[in-house]
Order: C-alpha cells, then sequence, then structure tokens
C-alpha cells in the first residue's frame, strides 16, 4: 500500500540553516544583523597595518653594520700602549719631596673595545714600567723605577705597585720612600685611563 505522506527532513542544528535572503546593505564576517549600523560595521572591516619605521641610530661605539649594538670587538692596544707611556709621568708625591716619574720605560700587553648587548666596555691587560728620578734634602741626586704588572681591567683602580731605587745609600732610600705614597695617584690614572679606553 503506497504512502503518499511527504516526510519532513530532520532539521539539524547548524547544518541546515536557510540561506538568507539577498541583501545588498553591507556585511562583514563578523555580524549578518540588519540591525547593526553601517558605520559600526565599517569598523570592524581589515584595515591594512602600516609597517614599522626602521631605526637607523647606531649605537655609540658601534659600526655602521651593528645597528642593534650586539657583539663587537675593536683592538685598541696601539693606542692604549702610547696612552700609558705618557700618562704617568710627573706622578709625584705630595708632601714637598723633590722626586717625580720622568720616563716611561716599557708599557706592554693588550686593549680593545667591546660593544655588547647596546652597552660598550673596554677590556685589557698591560704591564708599565717606569723610571724616576729627583734629590733629597741636602741636595743628592737618586734615581730608580716604578713598576705594575698584569694589570687587567677589572683591577684598574687595585694593583701591586712596586718601587725601587738604583742603590741603597740614603737619598735611594729617602727617594724611594717618597715614591711609594703614590701609589694611590698611580692607582687614579689607571682608572682614568681605563674611561679614556672607552672614548
Amino acid at each position: 500500500m503506497s504512502d503518499n505522506t511527504t516526510e519532513t527532513p530532520a532539521v539539524v542544528p547548524g547544518l541546515n540553516v536557510a540561506a538568507p535572503a539577498a541583501d545588498t546593505g553591507l556585511k562583514s564576517d563578523y555580524y549578518f544583523f540588519k540591525s547593526t549600523p553601517k558605520d559600526q560595521l565599517e569598523s570592524y572591516m581589515p584595515k591594512p597595518l602600516a609597517a614599522p619605521a626602521e631605526s637607523t641610530a647606531v649605537p655609540k661605539g658601534s659600526s655602521t653594520w651593528n645597528s642593534a649594538g650586539t657583539w663587537e670587538e675593536s683592538d685598541a692596544t696601539a693606542w692604549a700602549l702610547d696612552r700609558l707611556r705618557e700618562i704617568f709621568i710627573g706622578v709625584a708625591p705630595t708632601n714637598g719631596v723633590d722626586v717625580k716619574v720622568t720616563e716611561a720605560v716599557s708599557a706592554t700587553g693588550e686593549a680593545c673595545r667591546i660593544m655588547s648587548r647596546g652597552k660598550r666596555r673596554a677590556n685589557f691587560e698591560v704591564s708599565v714600567k717606569l723610571t724616576w728620578e729627583g734629590t733629597d734634602a741636602s741636595g743628592a741626586a737618586a734615581t730608580g723605577s716604578v713598576e705594575f704588572n698584569e694589570v687587567d681591567s677589572a683591577s684598574a683602580d687595585d694593583f701591586s705597585v712596586k718601587v725601587t731605587a738604583d742603590a741603597d745609600d740614603a737619598a735611594h732610600t729617602a727617594l724611594r720612600a717618597a715614591m711609594r705614597t703614590c701609589e694611590k695617584e698611580f692607582r687614579r690614572r689607571m682608572v682614568q685611563f681605563s674611561k679614556e679606553l672607552l672614548e
């Protein structure tokens, strides 16, 4: 026996949605409600993003290729050794004794400038030998030397200073003692050298 009853297809939510009526109004990918104002729909429309402006600033101490300020090392040995040969000339005690550093016999070692993560620092390890000369209260002359060895960037304000005299007489002994009072000044000038290395 035939059955002329028309079966109504099952409605599955989300799958059997009738197509919306044609609408010439503006629609967005987010809102399909006719009640949504046009100006509000336009606010949700995709907009192109402006590309960020590229920075052309180069950190001080970096090369033009290293604008990000990452690791960069430049040799400064020649400048450093020349500066060490002159920066200690004239060091003298402050108590009026007639004695002072007169010459740099040698300056050896290495030095460099480093740029790391946008920060600059100096790195060095040097040894210096100087000569001193003077006269004591009686007019007797005396000479000797000053040495500091393997001074590095971490010990610029705290290193050993060795002061010696070329003889053992009274004048040499007295003036050597006077030069030993200059240890703080030698360290102060080494710190100054370290700062200049960064400039």
